[in-house]
């Protein structure tokens, strides 16, 4: 038997396994750039939760939800009538949780479907009530407090990272 592989030792069913591969969803992040995408993911009040999805053309295109573990039965998120322009938007509610579990920070994977293409994003949910935050928009798990900005700021101007002072201006004599 040859060590490596050869073209006497390919299958017949190689065709169907690409195909079956390229069926599974491969992993992406809120904002890639890729034709068929989520751009952004947020709370609406205390237990909704708005899916902006885009893609290219107008195609029938799913959206499935999992918790972080099997005991959260979460709904299937269904198309709101009304989107923004260009972007089709899904709504769930965060029903069928645990019992006494806090959904904040709990790690979602969104399945994304389209036509002959499929992603998965994982992202953390976020309490839109926690007041001071300015969400990234290219990702759902990352926010930035007033705290963490002049920490930031600070820091800058710590080692050197500042603008220059403008240089009062001449006056022509």
């Amino acid at each position: 038997m040859p060590s490596s592989p050869s073209p006497a030792w390919a299958s017949t069913e190689d065709s169907a396994l690409f195909a079956a591969l390229g069926t599974v969803p491969k992993p992406a992040s809120v904002g890639d750039p890729n034709p068929l995408t989520i751009r952004d993911v947020k709370r609406d009040g205390k237990s909704t939760v708005l899916v902006d999805v885009v893609t290219p053309d107008a195609s029938e295109v799913n959206l499935f939800v999992e918790g972080p573990t099997p005991d959260w039965a979460l709904p299937v998120p269904a198309p709101v009538e009304h989107s923004p322009p260009g972007v089709k938007r899904f709504s769930f509610e965060l029903d069928g949780l645990p019992p006494g579990t806090n959904p904040e920070g709990a790690a979602l994977k969104l399945t994304l479907v389209g036509g002959d293409r499929s992603y998965e994003f994982n992202i953390n949910l976020i309490d839109p009530r926690r007041s001071g935050e300015r969400r990234n928009p290219y990702s759902a798990a990352v926010t930035m407090t007033h705290a963490d900005r002049d920490l930031l700021n600070n820091n800058a101007l710590w080692y050197g990272f500042r603008r220059s002072p403008e240089r009062p201006r001449e006056t022509e004599s």
